[in-house]
Formats: structure tokens, C-alpha cells, sequence
């Protein structure tokens, strides 16, 4: 069966959806991520090292639960984005986007053409790939492309000069589902790089997130401890990244040794 997406019918619907960042290859870490019921789990192939069959078995686990599984690339390329889209992935969060131009790139790789002028695409046809169940979606042809076209979820991240003076016609494109900004990407662009703390920094992604928020009604922020998701809702910021995998497992075992240290020096003589 064809599962609609719940993050497109949450952001519909005024609801907040949750990600995470995995950079682990094996299906049952985000497989075990999307049973804990984060909403998207990213597959991170712009950090990551993921092969095409690695791709398709991670959507796999994932998309079984319901959950969305997005690839996080850098590739704009249209026939490269589709054949990502043909591993039955939900959508495609590209970064480093240039401007609009880019950014109709990445629609026209996910998004098929559709008949009488319809908003579309032109992402290649295929009918047995695992995205069209191998054959057996059950639909006819255009209402197979109709129903692709409003479940596939694109992100674009903006974090390059050349983007955020372009940031109103990305934001123009409406196939496009969430415009996010990186800021440490920001930072390196404007000459500061490894300081996104800069006050120039923080105003100009400041000024773009409001922007995005005002135009869209929906943005992405990072809450780093569970203690954060309110206070970041509360902010404006309807997708929340909840960090990589690693990253949250490193920190917990971290804390854990060093509670066992500090028992550690008590009881040294």
C-alpha cells in the first residue's frame, strides 16, 4: 500500500514533525530511531558515506514504520536526484543551493510532469523501481505521478551568499516544502568561518529565518537536550533536528564515564 506522508499532513496541519541526522549505514539504527517515533530520519550522504544499496534498505526500515526517510545531499543534478527518488526515499534535503535556479533543479528531479499545465517536474519514469512498489502501486499512470508528486517532501538549505540574495525566489517555488539555513556555512561564506556566533552571522540568519518563518509558517532549528523542544517551538521553528545518532550516543556514554571517573578518584589511594 502507498502510504500518504505524515510530516507533509502534520506541516499541513499546523503540527510540528521532529528529524535526526543518521550517519550509520545499518537499517536497524534507524530502524530502532524510527520505532523511538522521530518523524524523519535523514540519511546523511553529504557528511555520510552511504552507496545506493545502503540508501534503499535505510528507506526501507524506515519507510515500513510510516516515517519518512530523506537524503541529505549536494547533488542539484535532476537525473541524479531521481535515481535517489527510485530507492523509494520520501524526498531529498539538497544543501549549498546556489539560488532559485538550483533549487527548480531539485523540483524537476523529484517531481514528475503532470498532465494540462499542472505544477510537476520532469523526474524520469520509471514503473518497477521500489518507489513504484515494483509495479504493483495500484493506481493509473497520472494519478501514480499526482500522488508522488504531492508525497515526496523536498527540503533546500540555504547557506551560501549567492542563496540568501536569491532567498525570495526560493521561497517563491512552492514544491518546495521547508528552506532552511546553515549557519555554519553562512559563516564560512561571509568570512567568519568557524565562528556562526559572529554578530553579524547571527543577524544575517536571523533575518533570514524570520523571513522564511513569515513567508512559509515553517523553519528547522537544533534542540540539543530534550529540555530544549519546548523553548525552540515556542520560537517559532515547526521541524525540530534533534542531532545525528552518533553525536547523542557520544554524549551519553560521555556523561556515563564521567560519573564512573569521578567514582573512580573517590576511591583512589
Amino acid at each position: 500500500m502507498m502510504r500518504d506522508s505524515e510530516v507533509k499532513r502534520k506541516l499541513k496541519n499546523g503540527e510540528t514533525v521532529s528529524l535526526v541526522f543518521l550517519q550509520s549505514t545499518h537499517p536497524g539504527t534507524a530502524e530502532a530511531i524510527a520505532l523511538a517515533g522521530v518523524d524523519m530520519i535523514v540519511i546523511d550522504n553529504e557528511h555520510g558515506a552511504f552507496t545506493t544499496e545502503q540508501i534503499t534498505n535505510t528507506a526501507r526500515a524506515v519507510t515500513a514504520l510510516g516515517k519518512a526517510a530523506v537524503v541529505r545531499t549536494t547533488v542539484c543534478d535532476k537525473n541524479a536526484l531521481a535515481h535517489l527518488m527510485d530507492t523509494g526515499i520520501s524526498g531529498v534535503f539538497v544543501t549549498m543551493i546556489r539560488d532559485a535556479s538550483a533549487a527548480q533543479e531539485v523540483i524537476n528531479g523529484v517531481k514528475f510532469c503532470l498532465p494540462d499545465g499542472e505544477p510537476g517536474g520532469e523526474r524520469g519514469v520509471c514503473f518497477n523501481s521500489r518507489a513504484a512498489h515494483y509495479g504493483m502501486h495500484g493506481m493509473a499512470k497520472e494519478d501514480y505521478f499526482r500522488w508522488c508528486n504531492e508525497n515526496t517532501i523536498i527540503m533546500v538549505d540555504v547557506e551560501t551568499e549567492s542563496a540568501i540574495n536569491d532567498l525570495d525566489a526560493i521561497l517563491d517555488l512552492e514544491q518546495i516544502d521547508v528552506v532552511h539555513t546553515g549557519m555554519w556555512d553562512l559563516a564560512s561564506a561571509y568570512g567568519h568561518p568557524g565562528h556562526a556566533e559572529h554578530p553579524d552571522i547571527a543577524k544575517l540568519n536571523g533575518k533570514a529565518v524570520a523571513h522564511i518563518i513569515e513567508r512559509t509558517g515553517i523553519c528547522c532549528a537544533y534542540a540539543e537536550y530534550p529540555e530544549s523542544v519546548p523553548e525552540v517551538i515556542a520560537r517559532g521553528f515547526r521541524m525540530i533536528n534533534l542531532g545525528n545518532e552518533d553525536e547523542i550516543l557520544a554524549r551519553y556514554f560521555r556523561a556515563c564515564q564521567e560519573k564512573i571517573e569521578a567514582h573512580n578518584k573517590s576511591v583512589k589511594k
